[in-house]
């Protein structure tokens, strides 16, 4: 299951349009080439067969069904999807507001987490969403390597040990340096 709070999904469901049950301007077969290209999962499984059905419920199914990096690199993809349908003018601008857009590429970044591939591109042209990101707080770092494997939490945690040591050797070379 993917980590989206409810104000995550407000913000998603309004990207996406989806309060009439549709998403975006697909068509059944449009909406599940789309995600096989992306994601490679079949939308149209009966496990993402959610409430009626719709192609919105069926969003809400891989959100509640898949884990963080899928659900990020759908939504990658999607936001990829919006701006060349924008650009095509097959979907006005105007159905986009800045504020969510930026919201969902943060939405974006926190569930891909460590994969900055797709981060990169999420952040591309945005300056509102790089601004935002850089003004994250990273310092609760357990909470942001939880869903890593265990072998690279150990890493990153030896390497965080390390650096704190090089940082408290430095600290204490410069108040040596300055004692008469």
């Amino acid at each position: 299951m993917a980590n989206l709070t409810v104000k995550d999904r407000s913000y998603l469901e309004d990207l996406l349009g989806m309060a009439s049950g549709y998403v975006l301007n697909f068509t059944n077969a449009t909406f599940g080439q789309f995600i096989a290209t992306a994601i490679d999962i079949d939308v149209w499984d009966a496990k993402y067969d959610f409430g009626s059905g719709s192609k919105a419920n069926r969003m809400r199914a891989v959100w509640d069904l898949e884990s963080d990096r899928t659900v990020g690199r759908l939504l990658s993809a999607l936001l990829e999807y919006i701006e060349t349908e924008i650009d095509l003018e097959h979907l006005p601008k105007t159905n986009f507001k800045p504020r969510v857009v930026t919201e969902s590429r943060l939405i974006v970044l926190r569930l891909l987490g460590d994969d900055a591939m797709f981060a990169s591109q999420v952040l591309a042209d945005d300056p509102a969403a790089v601004e935002a990101f850089l003004q994250q707080d990273f310092m609760d770092i357990e909470a942001a390597i939880r869903d890593l494997e265990g072998d690279i939490q150990s890493v990153i945690r030896q390497r965080m040990t390390d650096h704190r040591s090089e940082h408290h050797r430095r600290c204490l070379v410069t108040k040596t340096r300055q004692l008469p």
